[in-house]
């Protein structure tokens, strides 16, 4: 049982981080950034800061289970 949550925590932080990362690629690259339209750019960030959250909801998790 300990061993499934502990994995299905790593595979949600690596789907989140790999989205922020994901998402961060895309805004460093200077053609797809300046044509990107405001509600695009908007949506970018929006996915940027719901992975840190899940993140950290994630670190928490681990946080809590190990007693830290």
């Amino acid at each position: 049982m300990q061993n499934n949550k502990a994995l299905q925590l790593k595979n949600e932080l690596d789907k989140s981080i790999y989205q922020a990362e994901a998402a961060i690629n895309a805004l460093c690259i200077e053609d797809h950034f300046e044509a990107m339209d405001k509600d695009t750019l908007a949506g970018m960030l929006w996915v940027l800061s719901d992975n840190l959250e899940k993140i950290k909801r994630s670190v928490r998790r681990i946080n809590t289970c190990k007693g830290i």
